[in-house]
């Protein structure tokens, strides 16, 4: 399994879905990615996973997204959410990454 975490600057959540579902579009990954507004006031998170991997994804965005002060949802496959705390942003990412590769071995 393939994890991408990336932090995209000035981005619009559109953009950072869009590109979530292409890099899932390949089979055996789970796209972690975050875009922060062009004012850098806001985060916005994307966790999805391609259709051959069977854990809910939406389950590890809604542990991580108290760290930016946020909220959201999503389906097994795609969810997204946002925040005002951009400090925790990486932090979010990266415990998201550790909690998904301790449920997949």
């Amino acid at each position: 399994v393939r994890i991408i975490k990336h932090i995209i600057p000035a981005a619009a959540p559109s953009e950072v879905t869009e590109l979530a579902r292409q890099l899932t579009a390949n089979p055996r990954t789970i796209a972690l990615l975050a875009g922060i507004s062009q004012e850098q006031s806001k985060a916005h998170l994307v966790f999805s996973r391609s259709t051959d991997i069977t854990i809910n994804i939406n389950e590890y965005l809604t542990v991580v997204l108290p760290l930016l002060e946020g909220r959201g949802g999503g389906s097994p496959q795609i969810a997204q959410g946002g925040g005002n705390n951009i400090s925790q942003v990486g932090n979010a990412i990266n415990q998201a990454s550790q909690n998904i590769i301790f449920a997949i071995k």
